[in-house]
């Protein structure tokens, strides 16, 4: 026998003895008033009480049917409440799985419509890479690769522009190189960084190409032309006076606020470490110098930056003169 059957037990043994009490009161108070009334005829109170018990029949007959009815109604009491019970809990399971059966069907559908979306936006970048004359598309400085989990099971979509040296600089995985590579090349390279921190992931990308910029149609080449950034050795990663810094903790757990300007005197305002020092230095090296500097005031284990450089003017032939230099 459970404890459950105990205090059961317990509890109809205690019911009984209540009924049992109420029925004792109820003969009782019933001879009381007989024998009152048999006293105001002029009886005397032991006659009256007699005669009144005499009168009343056989009082252990008429307590066991009284008890007889009053527990064969207290036991159809609680039958019909146990199967009321039942009912209800019936109603509630019938709820629940059709509440669950809605919800798997709301979610695989969900799940369908986000593969879907999957599967045409790498059929469009296929596609695209097939109608382009000279081959897949490559991604170049100043392009925007898009990054997300082809099955949305990962949030970690973002859009990264291609710094001058080629990399993108990615939450979690830092700088990874992607200049020169198709989008197979840049998902097979992502998929790759991100494995140590996520498991099952496949990084699909979008590759969102720079606008080019407008040439003029003319067979004078101009100062500008000679003597461009490109043709005396490629993009560059030194800071200069104008260029824009943006730092971040890789493990996002420190924010230095918003895009800062390198000043004319060659130093940039930051958070927690006011003025520092930028000119002259390549990108990550002044990445290293800030991350050792910004460590004597907050705990951050690496610090990244990503440098935008400042627009250039361009002068032409036509607004310069050789006696000009």
């Amino acid at each position: 026998m459970t404890l459950r059957d105990l205090a059961a037990g317990l509890g109809d043994s205690a019911q009984e003895r209540a009924i049992e009490r109420d029925v004792e009161a109820e003969l009782a108070a019933h001879l009381a008033l007989a024998a009152e009334a048999l006293e105001a005829e002029g009886h005397a109170p032991g006659e009256a009480r007699a005669l009144a018990r005499e009168r009343f029949g056989d009082l252990e007959r008429v307590r066991r049917e009284c008890l007889r009815i009053r527990l064969g109604g207290s036991h159809a009491m609680k039958i019909a409440l146990l199967v009321s019970n039942l009912v209800l809990v019936a109603a509630l399971l019938v709820a629940l799985l059709v509440a669950r059966a809605q919800h798997v069907r709301a979610q695989e559908a969900m799940e369908r419509a986000m593969n879907a979306q999957a599967v045409a936006l790498e059929a469009a970048e296929r596609a695209r890479d097939a109608a382009t004359p000279h081959g897949p598309v490559v991604v170049e400085v100043g392009d925007v690769i898009e990054t997300f989990d082809q099955h949305r099971q990962v949030d970690f979509s973002e859009q990264v522009a291609v710094q001058p040296d080629g990399k993108v600089l990615l939450h979690d995985v830092g700088w990874v190189e992607v200049a020169g590579l198709t989008r197979e090349g840049v998902e097979n390279r992502l998929t790759e960084a991100y494995a140590p921190y996520y498991q099952d992931l496949t990084v699909n990308v979008i590759i969102h190409k720079r606008e080019p910029r407008a040439t003029r149609e003319t067979s004078i080449p101009t100062l500008a032309d000679l003597f461009s950034r490109e043709t005396l050795g490629g993009a560059t990663t030194v800071i200069e006076v104008g260029d824009t810094l943006e730092v971040f903790d890789r493990n996002r757990e420190i924010d230095f606020g918003g895009p800062a300007q390198v000043a004319p005197d060659g130093q940039v305002l930051l958070p927690y470490v006011g003025w520092i020092r930028a000119v002259g230095l390549e990108r990550d090296e002044f990445a290293q110098q800030l991350t050792k500097t910004a460590q004597k005031s907050v705990v951050v284990h690496r610090v990244d930056v990503i440098l935008h450089k400042r627009a250039r003017k361009v002068t032409t032939l036509e607004s310069k003169t050789f006696s000009d230099f």
